[in-house]
């Protein structure tokens, strides 16, 4: 019954990580189909 006593207390926290985590992966997807124009103004570091 521990289990479902730390899910009721952190779920704020596992919502907030999955907002993060999506948005982070939109932009990232977002950035790797940008036009080469701004692949030029924003260098890539290796």
């Amino acid at each position: 019954m521990q289990f479902f006593s730390d899910v009721k207390i952190k779920w704020k926290l596992g919502l907030t990580v999955s907002l993060v985590s999506i948005s982070l992966s939109i932009l990232s997807v977002i950035a790797a189909k940008s036009p080469p124009f701004l692949k030029r103004i924003v260098p890539r570091r290796v």
